[in-house]
């Protein structure tokens, strides 16, 4: 049998590439230049004409951060393969999986550090009839399935009280007695406190991320070339979301949301110099009225290496099956035995909406290696999605009737959590800016690129629910760096060897969610790489220094509660082989 032929694809929009060392990195700079497309291409190999595949496997052992227990290891595999039936057919099918541990939580009397098992797979199945040069059909179907395992205890109640004095700074160990008689305003003892609030000396268990879920998705698309001046894509889809826990959602039935859309794009070459394209998807969300999303761009070449472009679209975020169906608790001991309302979803919520127009100048300039990308923006953001806190959210009463019982557990539960979390449609954002992208190549071995973002952002958002009035604050704009800068440099010798060095600055910000107070970002990494060739197989070193001017913080920024992830100065020795 003759050797296999390799080809070249691209990871993002499926190009191939006949593929040969010597004309590898040509093959990729015509790609990212002519594509816009920065995804790497990775070889297929190409067995008898009619059948090709990749297979791919990855191993990942991660030590985390040193303040935290989010140490991690990853396997995961993949198949790609296509079958050529004949000329006008082809079916392509992917598969894959990942196993992982990874570590979370952080040691209270609440809670204690655990690894967690991480579980993923997918398929897909796509088959491509081309009924003429102008005329190519594609129907396809993928699912994909994640499980994460998880949950965690506290102590029995008793140690819990006994350990308050760590958290609340008690000059001495909190005793189970006094405990209960100040929350019962001196009417129960331990014992009594149980046995009025239907209690046992039990742990108090919870999970954020114990779940499974499944995705499951069908696509039609037809592609059209109705004339030399006018392409058309359409398609119909539908797809159906399950997400299963009884830690997140109260039940231990699935909770389903199915969904159907039908697209259109058509893209009109009016003259040589203008070119529109316009579309638009409907959707239909189960339990939710219908959305359409349009898109409308023009597109001006002044000249084979200058373009104005503009567009604007209108897009919308649906909210997760967590987002509209949370029922998150504390349950004493086992699920289902509820002490206290963690986060409760409305079940109501609207998708957020995002207005983005655009404004735009690409350039190119052959004669020095110079490309320009240049655009101003507006996006407009509504009906943000926001999870905050609603102290109007009654905790569960256990079916106690007694008033000092119910007071005692009102006062028991504050200690937890007063109210609950939930998520709100709360919130609006304006982001005016500028982005700008220099890539500059004076010789087919050296690049230096450029990057330079800015955002005004302005807005408001949530943040508490009291008597039944939503409190709002006006910082929405602390969550977006203003200023984003970056600049890469480097140089490939004739030896193999290439080095690269980049730079990078983000503006100070506030991580949504959990996130804190982030300090402006800088961070300088420095890359030094050898290729060679071996007998069948290419191959690479690269020895990758990481974060040389200091550490920086990331995400976590609060030293009071022991959370800061902070990034130090690392270095990585990085091989990869490539089988021909």
């Amino acid at each position: 049998m003759p050797p296999p032929m390799v080809q070249l694809i691209c990871r993002r929009c499926q190009r191939y590439y006949a593929d040969h060392p010597r004309d590898r990195q040509r093959n990729v700079e015509n790609h990212h230049r002519r594509r816009q497309c920065a995804q790497d291409l990775w070889p297929l190999c190409r067995l008898g004409g009619d059948f090709a595949y990749r297979i791919s496997a990855n191993y990942s052992e991660y030590d985390g951060f040193e303040e935290r227990e989010d140490s991690a290891d990853t396997r995961w595999f993949n198949f790609h393969g296509e079958q050529t039936l004949d000329n006008d057919d082809t079916v392509e099918f992917r598969v894959g999986f990942s196993r992982g541990n990874y570590g979370e939580g952080w040691s209270d009397i609440f809670q204690q550090t655990r690894v967690l098992n991480n579980r993923y797979n997918f398929q897909q199945i796509a088959w491509t009839h081309q009924q003429s040069p102008s005329n190519e059909f594609r129907l396809q179907f993928y699912h994909n399935y994640q499980q994460i395992e998880d949950n965690y205890r506290s102590p029995v109640i008793s140690d819990v009280i006994k350990g308050l004095d760590d958290l609340q700074g008690f000059p001495e160990p909190v005793r189970p007695d006094i405990f209960a008689l100040g929350l019962s305003g001196g009417n129960y003892n331990f014992q009594m406190f149980l046995d009025e609030l239907k209690l046992t000396d039990s742990p108090l268990t919870l999970s954020w991320l114990g779940f499974e879920s499944d995705r499951y998705d069908l696509e039609f698309q037809q592609t059209l070339q109705t004339s030399d001046n006018l392409r058309l894509v359409w398609g119909a889809g539908a797809r159906q979301d399950r997400g299963k826990s009884v830690w997140i959602f109260h039940q231990y039935d699935a909770i389903t949301r199915n969904q159907i859309r039908l697209f259109a794009n058509t893209e009109w070459h009016i003259s040589p110099a203008w070119v529109v394209n316009a579309g638009g998807m409907v959707e239909r969300f189960e339990d939710k009225d219908p959305l359409f999303s349009p898109r409308l761009a023009i597109n001006h070449h002044i000249d084979q290496n200058n373009t104005i472009r503009a567009n604007a679209s209108r897009a919308y975020r649906m909210p997760t099956l967590l987002e509209d169906h949370i029922n998150l608790v504390v349950f004493l001991d086992e699920p289902l035995n509820d002490v206290n309302t963690w986060v409760l979803g409305t079940g109501n919520l609207d998708p957020q909406s995002i207005d983005s127009f655009e404004l735009g100048y690409l350039g190119s300039f052959p004669e020095v290696g110079l490309t320009l990308d240049l655009k101003l923006f507006h996006e407009k953001i509504d009906n943000i999605i926001n999870e905050f806190r609603n102290l109007d959210i009654p905790d569960p009463n256990r079916g106690l009737t007694d008033p000092i019982a119910l007071a005692t557990l009102n006062n028991f539960n504050d200690l937890i959590q007063e109210g609950a979390d939930t998520y709100i449609n709360a919130g609006e954002a304006t982001i005016n800016g500028l982005e700008v992208n220099l890539d500059f190549r004076p010789t087919p071995r050296d690049l230096i690129f450029l990057g330079y973002g800015y955002a005004n952002t302005y807005g408001q958002e949530g943040f508490l629910i009291q008597d039944s009035t939503i409190q709002t604050r006006n910082s929405i704009s602390d969550n977006v760096a203003s200023h984003t800068f970056s600049i890469l440099g480097s140089h490939r010798f004739d030896s193999g060897i290439q080095i690269s060095s980049a730079y990078y600055y983000v503006g100070e910000m506030v991580w949504s969610g959990e996130g804190d107070l982030i300090p402006t970002f800088r961070r300088w990494d420095v890359r030094l790489g050898k290729e060679f060739t071996l007998p069948g197989m290419d191959g690479e070193i690269a020895l990758i220094g990481q974060n040389l001017n200091g550490g920086h913080v990331d995400f976590f920024n609060a030293p009071s509660r022991d959370l800061v992830n902070r990034w130090e100065t690392r270095f990585f020795l990085q091989a990869s082989l490539e089988f021909r």
